[in-house]
């Protein structure tokens, strides 16, 4: 999000703002920052308008104005077939001309992606063979989970999995092995007459049941074999990290939260005192799917959430995850630290941020030719108070330097 109000409106959800994309090309030397907002017509209405005309994630347009809801692309942004993909999770992705960034249409895939089906954020990218996996929730009766195979030489999407599901879940992330998709789903879900009218935001729609299990989904990425479906304790959960599964055995980093306070905090991000919140932890979980059984779940951090690895490692033994700090009881919001964890040794270094200052997510690039897992770059924008501006942060990863 790259705004917090709209004409002086202020929005309220940590969500909320239309979505800000900034590009950093940095060769021979020299940094060239390409930023802007996504024109969306949504945001072209509003603009040419001078008033909020839009529901926000959690933030109501004025009820004389209101003309529906709004979906940001502003979560995340990746390359595919020959444009950039602005992601919402709440539809389907704004296409952009790859070189100028302008936005171009949403696109339904070429057809294969249905008008009442959302789009992750979050898809994974197998590095062997280019292919790419999503999910999307069918905002209608059926409620059902929709993945899909994205093929890199053609348009269109494989619908691998349709799964109807007795509520219409909210599924923030995924992660990918060599063979199977998994998923963690929480009991947060969002009311489907809530949805269907759309007379209201869909923070307003969106409840937790904490007398419900959180359930481990692991599907085959070829859609040949019968979903694995394993409960766990009530937990919250947005983020996974990396998954491996060998021998029958998964082992999959991810951030768990013990209830849905989080969803309280964000939801009332801009008020003058936080609500107290259970916050996300890095949890190990190793898992006998043909049993169905947890053999062990390990805390590996304490508040931290925003997960990032080398994506050359997807669904393979890895030994490095870096996350984000959300350490500081004041604002957990307020990032304080990038971590760089060592699965192996069960170590972890950090870079901490300076007074008055504080981090986004990081991302990982690694180097041209590089042998070693964590040879390459872990960069991050953060922003300075005193001085008022975003700065663009790049270390080594191996050892976290400048």
């Amino acid at each position: 999000p790259g705004t917090k109000d709209i004409f002086s409106r202020p929005l309220t959800h940590f969500f909320d703002g239309d979505a800000y994309l900034s590009r950093f090309t940095l060769k021979d030397g020299k940094a060239e920052l390409q930023a802007g907002f996504i024109q969306t017509p949504q945001r072209v209405k509003e603009q040419a308008s001078g008033e909020m005309l839009f529901h926000e994630f959690g933030t109501a347009a004025p009820a004389r104005t209101q003309q529906g809801r709004k979906n940001q692309p502003n979560i995340n942004v990746v390359p595919w077939n020959g444009q950039m993909l602005a992601l919402s999770e709440g539809a389907h992705p704004a296409a952009l001309n790859k070189d100028s960034l302008a936005f171009e249409n949403f696109t339904n895939f070429g057809g294969t992606l249905p008008k009442d089906v959302s789009f992750t954020a979050h898809p994974k990218f197998d590095p062997l063979t280019g292919f790419g996996y999503a999910f999307g929730i069918h905002q209608g009766m059926s409620r059902a989970l929709k993945v899909y195979r994205m093929n890199p030489w053609s348009e269109v999407m494989e619908e691998l999995y349709s799964l109807n599901q007795s509520r219409v879940y909210m599924i923030h992330d995924m992660a990918l092995t060599e063979d199977h998709l998994i998923f963690l789903i929480p009991p947060a879900f969002f009311k489907l007459t809530g949805i269907l009218f759309g007379d209201g935001t869909l923070a307003n729609a969106l409840a937790f049941d904490k007398k419900s299990p959180t359930r481990l989904l692991i599907l085959d990425k070829h859609g040949k074999e019968k979903p694995v479906e394993i409960e766990l304790p009530t937990s919250m959960v947005f983020h996974n990290g990396n998954a491996v599964m060998k021998d029958g055995i998964l082992t999959l980093q991810t951030f768990l939260s013990n209830d849905g306070s989080i969803l309280e905090l964000i939801a009332d991000w801009n008020s003058e005192t936080l609500p107290s919140a259970a916050i996300p932890d890095l949890i190990e979980l190793t898992v006998d799917v043909k049993n169905k059984k947890i053999l062990k779940s390990e805390v590996l951090l304490k508040a931290h959430d925003f997960p990032v690895f080398n994506k050359q490692f997807t669904g393979k033994a890895s030994r490095y995850l870096y996350a984000t700090s959300m350490g500081r009881p004041a604002d957990v919001m307020a990032f304080d630290k990038i971590t760089k964890f060592d699965l192996t040794t069960r170590t972890a270094s950090s870079i901490p941020m300076k007074q008055g200052q504080v981090c986004g997510e990081a991302f990982y690039v690694p180097r041209p030719q590089a042998v070693l897992e964590d040879d390459g770059w872990l960069s991050y924008i953060g922003y300075d108070q005193e001085r008022d501006e975003s700065f663009l942060a790049i270390h080594e990863a191996r050892d976290l330097s400048f």
